[in-house]
């Protein structure tokens, strides 16, 4: 695993003339690549649903069609929205720090 993390150092530091010379080494290497990519996708996640809490926003996925248009309906729509969106904050933040220990359990 050591071994592992040095090419992905000297990899990543412009020290691209490391070979991998077995097929276990190229596993590993894809497995973190594959991982990586996946919390920088959950970090835009967040990001994306922080901005659309801080600007009041109504994502895709949030809007909830409820028949009544009084006052205290309208209030509660905007409600479940925000609700709704600090859940999957929250969701998304449990994905990432999954991931993130599944990456760095070694160390």
């Amino acid at each position: 695993m050591f071994y592992l993390i040095l090419i992905l150092y000297f990899k990543y530091n412009g020290m691209s003339s490391t070979n991998i010379n077995i097929a276990s080494q190229a596993r590993y290497v894809y497995q973190y690549k594959n991982l990586k990519s996946k919390v920088m996708k959950y970090c835009a996640n967040i990001y994306f649903n922080r901005q659309c809490l801080k600007q009041n926003l109504t994502p895709n996925y949030t809007k909830i069609k409820i028949p009544n248009v009084s006052p205290a309906s309208i209030l509660t729509k905007h409600k479940i929205v925000k609700l709704r969106i600090k859940d999957e904050i929250k969701f998304l933040y449990m994905k990432k720090e999954k991931l993130n220990n599944a990456l760095y359990k070694h160390i």
